[in-house]
Parts: C-alpha cells; sequence; structure tokens
C-alpha cells in the first residue's frame, strides 16, 4: 500500500510521537499527555518533548 500511494513509510511508533507533539503544542497539560502515553513518570515525557518544543517551555 505504501508503495502505492507514493508515501514515505510511517511507522505507528511515529504517529505516537506526533500526536502527544501535536497535543502539547496545542497546550495539552503535560500529565494529561503522560497518562495518554503511559509513561510511568512525567520526567520521561518531559525529558522527550520538551526538547522538541523548546518554545512551549520556555
Amino acid at each position: 500500500m505504501v508503495r502505492a500511494s507514493d508515501l514515505p513509510p510511517i511507522r505507528l511508533h511515529d504517529l505516537r510521537h506526533g500526536t502527544a507533539t501535536l497535543a502539547l503544542a496545542s497546550g495539552s497539560d503535560l500529565r494529561v499527555v503522560q497518562g495518554t502515553l503511559g509513561h510511568g513518570s512525567i520526567v520521561v515525557t518531559s525529558d522527550i518533548y520538551t526538547s522538541v518544543l523548546p518554545d512551549v517551555y520556555h
């Protein structure tokens, strides 16, 4: 299907990161995103996504 659509392949995990990034960029609380992703610690969520969205966390 990917070859037929002429689109780059996207893994499900990429969609997970994209969703979390968009949620945070639109103002979702970091703890809500942590719960949605199932991270055991908010530090994990913060470490990953504050580096992706530095403007949101200044």
